[in-house]
């Protein structure tokens, strides 16, 4: 699954599915769940455990494939 840096607005959607990990897109899967969210305005707060220590934390989440419009 293709990984993004999360940079932007996020649904709820993604708000579950959120990784910390390196800035490396190679390390997503080996880095840690987020445990819980916390969005307010622009500001998003996260939980991960206790021992989730990334050397150089970035949040990622899933690339989301584009909409798609079907006319019959």
């Amino acid at each position: 699954m293709p990984w993004i840096c999360a940079a932007a607005e996020l649904n709820t959607d993604q708000l579950e599915s959120l990784r910390l990990a390196g800035p490396e897109e190679s390390g997503v899967e080996a880095g840690f769940a987020v445990t819980e969210t916390m969005q307010s305005g622009s500001s998003l707060t996260v939980g991960v455990a206790e021992f989730a220590d990334p050397v150089d934390p970035f949040l990622w989440v899933p690339q989301q494939p584009p909409p798609f419009c079907w006319k019959p």
